[in-house]
C-alpha cells in the first residue's frame, strides 16, 4: 500500500470523526500555522451520477463530507466568515463533481443576475481552484454566481487568466437558506500527471458582494507573496485517465455590407477552430480562416500625446492562455495581428518545464501582404515559488523582418520578490543589435510594499510583434536611449471598523537621465485611497512632471478625485475628476487640461443591465483662458438576457471632435456547451474627415464537434 492511499484512509477517518464540517478547530491565527493536511478534502467515488440542477438532492451528496469553517480575506482579515458555506466533493470515471450551500442571513440581499459566461464580476460568487499538478504555481479556476452562471479562467503567481475556457455544466439556485450551486467538471477538461492516485491541491473562495467579503476554506493573507501556496490536498481521486481531447468548431457566416459610394456586397465565409489534447500536458490549437464579426468593438479613448494606445485582447483565440507568453515587456502583442488567414498555438509542460508556440500569417490590407508572427516561450520552474523564462520573437512584413530573444524571471523567498527582463533585437534596417532591460525588487510585509526598479533602453530596440514603444520620443517619432530609475510604497490598513474597511496611501518617484547624464523627466505622485464597508470608495491623488521636450524643459501637475460606489450591488456609480497644467505636445507649449469621466452600472431585475459612460477632456490656454481643445466621447453598454444562454447585447459609442458614431446589436443563442448562433448588425458614421457610412449585417453558426 503506498503513501496516497494510507493519507487518504487516514484523513477520511480524520473527517468523519470531526466535530465540525471541515474537520479544524481553534482560533483563526491557529489555523493559520496548520499544516495544509489538517485541511485536506476527499473526494468520494460514486456510481451514482448526480442531475446537474441546483437541488443538491442527489444520493451521491449524502454520501460526502461537507467542508466549511470559512475565514476572512478581507474586509476583516483572519476574523471568522460573516456566513456559513459548506462544501462537497465526489467523482467517476467521467467527471469530478462539486456542490456548495451559501448560507446567508439576508437572502433576499442575495446578488446575483442572469448573465452571459465569464461576466459575473461584481455578482455573489463561489470559486473552486483545482491545482492539478500540486505544485503551487498555478490552477483551474471555476466561478459560479447564484444563478449557475459560469467563469473559468487560470490563476498563477500572483495573476490569473480569465481567457481559458473549459467545457463543463453547472445549476444554481436561490433557496430560503441563501443559494446553492452544483457541478460537473469533465477530467478531459483538464490536464493532470498520468498517475493512478492523485492528490491535487484544491481552495475554494466565497464572494459576498454587498459586504465586500472575500472568504476562503483554507486561511490565508491577502498580500501573501503566493496564495497558490494556501491550497490543501485533494486525495481520494483514483484510477482515472486523461482522455483524448478533441474539439472542432466549424462556422458559417453569411455577410451582407453596405458602404457608401460602393456597390453592396454579399458574401459567404467559413472557417474551423480545433483544440487537441495530447498526453497529459499537451494541447494544440489551431484556427482557419478565424472571424471575429461578434467580439465588441474597442472603446475610443481620448489621446492627446504622441504615444500609442494599447488596446485590449478580445479575440478569442487569442485570449485563451496569453499568460504563457506575457512577460515584463509585452514582446508579443497579438493585436498586431489584424486579419489573420489562419493560427497554430502549442502549450505544453513537462516536469518543471512549461512551454508555449504561436505561429500566425496576416492577410495585411494595407500593403497586401501575407507577413508572419512567431513567438515562443520557456519557462522553468526554480525551487518552490521561482521561475526563469526564455523568449524569442519573429516577424517578418514586406519591408521589414524583426526579432527578439530575451530572459525573464521571477524570484521569490519569504516577504523578498525579484523580478526582471532582459532583451535583445535585431531589426533589417539598423546594423546594431538593441538592448532593453527592467528589474524590481520588491519586499512585502504584512500589509506594506516598497520596490525599487531599474529600467534602460537602447534607441534602435523594435519589437514588431509586441508592444515595445520608447517613452520618451520627439515629433518625429525618432527615440533616444534613456535608463530610469523608480521607488514606491504602498500600505493598507484593514481597519475592521464600522465605517471604514481599508485605508490605502501610496506613492511613487521615478527619474530618467539619457546615456550622456542629462535628465529627461522626473515625477512623484502620492495618493491616496479611503474604502468603506459598504462598496463606497475615493481616491484624492496628486501628480508633479518635470519633463524635456523638444529641447525645452516643462512642469506638469495635476490633482485628481475619483469616486466609486456600489452599496447594493444592482446600482454603481463612478467618477472621475483631474485638472491641472499640462503639455500641448503638437504645439509644444503648457497649457491647462482638465478630465472628467462619469460611468453608472445598473442591473435592472435579473436580466436587464444599462451602462453609459461618457469621457469629456479640454483644454485651455491658462487656467481661465479660452479654451483650444474640447472633446466628448460617449459609450452605452445594454444587455438583455432572455436566459441564460439567450442573450442580447446593444453597443453605442460617438466622438464629438471626429464626430464619428458607432452602433452594434448583437444577438446570441448558446444552444449546446460551445455552440452558438449569432446575428448582428453593424452601423458606423463619420461626419469630419472622411464623410462616410457603413453598414454590416452577419449571422455567424458555430457548432462544437468533440469528445
Amino acid at each position: 500500500m503506498n503513501r496516497p492511499i494510507i493519507l487518504s484512509i487516514i484523513l477520511t477517518i480524520l473527517l468523519f470523526n470531526s466535530p465540525t464540517a471541515s474537520g479544524r478547530n481553534g482560533s483563526i491565527s491557529e489555523l493559520l500555522n496548520l499544516p495544509l493536511d489538517s485541511f485536506a478534502v476527499v473526494a468520494v467515488s460514486t456510481d451514482m451520477v448526480p442531475i446537474v440542477d441546483g437541488e443538491l438532492d442527489d444520493s451521491c451528496w449524502a454520501m460526502c463530507s461537507p467542508y466549511g469553517n470559512f475565514t476572512q480575506v478581507q474586509p476583516n482579515q483572519e476574523s471568522a466568515a460573516s456566513e456559513s458555506t459548506l462544501c462537497y466533493f465526489a467523482y467517476d470515471s467521467e467527471n469530478i463533481y462539486f456542490a456548495a450551500r451559501c448560507y446567508d442571513s439576508e437572502p433576499d440581499k442575495v446578488i446575483a443576475n442572469v448573465k452571459r459566461r465569464e461576466d459575473i464580476a461584481g455578482e455573489d460568487v463561489i470559486e473552486l481552484c483545482l491545482d492539478t499538478y500540486n505544485e503551487q504555481r498555478s490552477a483551474y479556476t471555476f466561478d459560479l454566481n447564484p444563478l449557475g452562471v459560469q467563469g473559468d479562467g487560470i490563476k498563477v503567481i500572483n495573476g490569473s487568466d480569465d481567457s481559458w475556457d473549459g467545457v463543463w455544466a453547472s445549476c444554481g439556485k436561490k433557496k430560503d437558506f441563501g443559494w446553492q450551486v452544483e457541478a460537473a467538471i469533465p477530467f478531459k477538461t483538464l490536464r493532470f500527471p498520468d498517475k493512478k492516485e492523485q492528490i491535487w491541491g484544491v481552495q475554494v473562495i466565497r464572494v459576498i458582494q454587498r459586504k465586500s467579503e472575500f472568504d476562503s476554506y483554507i486561511p490565508y493573507r491577502k498580500f501573501d507573496t503566493n496564495d497558490l501556496e494556501r491550497m490543501a490536498p485533494l486525495v481520494g481521486i483514483n484510477s482515472i485517465r486523461q482522455s483524448l481531447l478533441l474539439n472542432v468548431l466549424p462556422y458559417l457566416t453569411n455577410n451582407y455590407s453596405k458602404y457608401s459610394g460602393i456597390k453592396d456586397s454579399e458574401k459567404v465565409n467559413f472557417g474551423a477552430d480545433m483544440k487537441c489534447g495530447i498526453g497529459s500536458s499537451l494541447v494544440i490549437d489551431a484556427t482557419i480562416n478565424p472571424d471575429f464579426s461578434q467580439v465588441e468593438a474597442d472603446v475610443d479613448q481620448i489621446n492627446l500625446t504622441p504615444y500609442r494606445l494599447y488596446l485590449q485582447e478580445k479575440r478569442p483565440f487569442f485570449l485563451e492562455r496569453a499568460d504563457i507568453f506575457a512577460t515584463p515587456f509585452y514582446l508579443f502583442y497579438s493585436r498586431r495581428i489584424e486579419n489573420p488567414d489562419f493560427g497554430i498555438r502549442s502549450i505544453g509542460k513537462e516536469g518543471k518545464y512549461g512551454f508555449g508556440v504561436l505561429f500566425a500569417r496576416d492577410n495585411n490590407l494595407l500593403t497586401n501582404h501575407k507577413d508572419d508572427y512567431l513567438v515562443a516561450r520557456c519557462e522553468r520552474q526554480v525551487a518552490k515559488q521561482s521561475a526563469v523564462g526564455l523568449m524569442t520573437t519573429y516577424s517578418r512584413s514586406l519591408e521589414r523582418y524583426n526579432a527578439t530573444a530575451a530572459v525573464d524571471w521571477k524570484l521569490l523567498s519569504g516577504p523578498m520578490r525579484l523580478e526582471g527582463q532582459i532583451a535583445r533585437s535585431d531589426t533589417r534596417e539598423f546594423r546594431n543589435l538593441a538592448w532593453k532591460g527592467w528589474t524590481e525588487l520588491t519586499y512585502y510585509r504584512n500589509n506594506m510594499a516598497f520596490w525599487y526598479s531599474h529600467s534602460l533602453y537602447e534607441r534602435n530596440f523594435f519589437a514588431d510583434a509586441g508592444f515595445i514603444y520608447p517613452l520618451v520620443v520627439d515629433l518625429n517619432n525618432s527615440a533616444f536611449s534613456y535608463r530610469t530609475d523608480q521607488l514606491g510604497a504602498n500600505y493598507n490598513w484593514f481597519t475592521n471598523g464600522k465605517y471604514f474597511q481599508k485605508i490605502s496611501p501610496y506613492a511613487s518617484f521615478y527619474i530618467q537621465h539619457n546615456y550622456d547624464g542629462t535628465m529627461i523627466a522626473r515625477a512623484v505622485d502620492p495618493s491616496l485611497t479611503i474604502t468603506f464597508q459598504n462598496n463606497i470608495g475615493f481616491t484624492v491623488s496628486y501628480r508633479f512632471e518635470r519633463s524635456l521636450w523638444e529641447n525645452r524643459y516643462f512642469n506638469k501637475y495635476a490633482a485628481g478625485l475619483s469616486f466609486s460606489a456600489n452599496p447594493g450591488g444592482h446600482f454603481g456609480v463612478s467618477a472621475f475628476y483631474q485638472e491641472g497644467k499640462d503639455l500641448d505636445y503638437w504645439n509644444v507649449v503648457s497649457v491647462w487640461q482638465r478630465n472628467l469621466s462619469l460611468g453608472i452600472a445598473w442591473n435592472i431585475g435579473e436580466r436587464l443591465e444599462l451602462i453609459p459612460s461618457a469621457e469629456h477632456v479640454s483644454q485651455y490656454k491658462f487656467q481661465h483662458g479660452p479654451r483650444t481643445y474640447n472633446q466628448w466621447n460617449g459609450l452605452l453598454r445594454i444587455g438583455y438576457h432572455f436566459t441564460k444562454n439567450v442573450f442580447m447585447k446593444a453597443f453605442l459609442q460617438s466622438n464629438s471632435y471626429y464626430e464619428t458614431y458607432l452602433a452594434n446589436f448583437l444577438l446570441g443563442y448558446t444552444f449546446l456547451p460551445g455552440s452558438t448562433f449569432y446575428l448582428a448588425y453593424n452601423s458606423n458614421y463619420s461626419g469630419k474627415y472622411l464623410m462616410s457610412r457603413s453598414r454590416f449585417l452577419f449571422a455567424k453558426l458555430s457548432y462544437l464537434i468533440g469528445r
